[in-house]
């Protein structure tokens, strides 16, 4: 539980935003948060909101809605996915990251959520 960091590439990996996490039960949170603007697109922005299950250590199950907006991506169109996604550690990383990168148009988007 507490407060972790959260990025989109297209914003920036140096500054992240952030998500809260409430733990409701055992292995379960409420998660809310995002990442707005970088030099260039002010209006450039992530935001997530749902409930987050622990699988284990490296695997985390997310169900809500994750809303991306950037100059870069969709024609500058807000990107939605709702339901149900999953973020993994894999390696050394020190981030969950979002398993289901192609979401609008052709571009891959790395939604990363850090340990702290």
């Amino acid at each position: 539980s507490g407060r972790h960091g959260l990025t989109l590439q297209w914003i920036s990996f140096q500054e992240p935003g952030r998500v809260d996490f409430r733990k409701t039960g055992k292995d379960r949170y409420e998660v809310e948060g995002k990442q707005s603007g970088r030099r260039g697109c002010d209006s450039c922005s992530l935001h997530i909101k749902g409930t987050i299950v622990r699988v284990d250590a490296r695997t985390l199950k997310f169900n809500g809605r994750i809303e991306t907006k950037t100059d870069i991506t969709n024609h500058g169109a807000p990107c939605v996915t709702e339901g149900e996604q999953v973020f993994l550690n894999t390696g050394t990383r020190k981030y969950w990251r979002l398993q289901h990168m192609q979401r609008c148009g052709d571009e891959t988007d790395y939604v990363d959520i850090y340990f702290k």
